[in-house]
């Protein structure tokens, strides 16, 4: 009998983890701010709901139809003044992070694929704790 329990557990387990993996039509939300117009813009942590948008409704407010599919960071540096700006992004790079110079500013542009994923660097993904608790979980039942 503990077999076949454990046997719907991790059947079910399984199913937790793929409904949490796979987004079924929803589009990506993104922090959009900018720090020279937000004060609290430069200094969002990993689970800030602050600035966070839809990005699918950002497409009325933009001069062409486009299919936001990504989050963008960019962190501008002028002689005298660092910006960071967070917003919604259609054309994605062929790096997730990259450099870009002028002679007036230098810009550090990162890009990412999650909901609010355009924080604070370095925080767990909620889509990748998640999935890997449960499947500890469904390991643990059937031992």
């Amino acid at each position: 009998m503990k077999m076949k329990r454990n046997s719907y557990c991790c059947i079910i387990s399984v199913g937790v983890v793929f409904l949490w993996t796979f987004p079924f039509g929803a589009g990506i939300k993104c922090h959009s701010c900018n720090s020279h117009m937000n004060e609290q813009c430069d200094t969002l942590a990993g689970n800030a709901t602050r600035y966070l948008v839809d990005c699918d409704d950002k497409v009325a407010e933009n001069w062409k139809d486009v299919n936001y599919t990504l989050c963008r960071k960019i962190v501008m540096t002028f002689t005298d003044e660092k910006r960071i700006v967070r917003s919604c992004g259609w054309e994605k790079h062929h790096y997730d992070c990259y450099t870009t110079t002028s002679p007036i500013v230098k810009s550090y542009i990162c890009q990412c694929f999650e909901d609010g994923c355009n924080t604070a660097p370095g925080v767990i993904s909620e889509k990748v704790f998640l999935p890997v608790v449960v499947l500890l979980f469904s390991l643990y039942l059937l031992q």
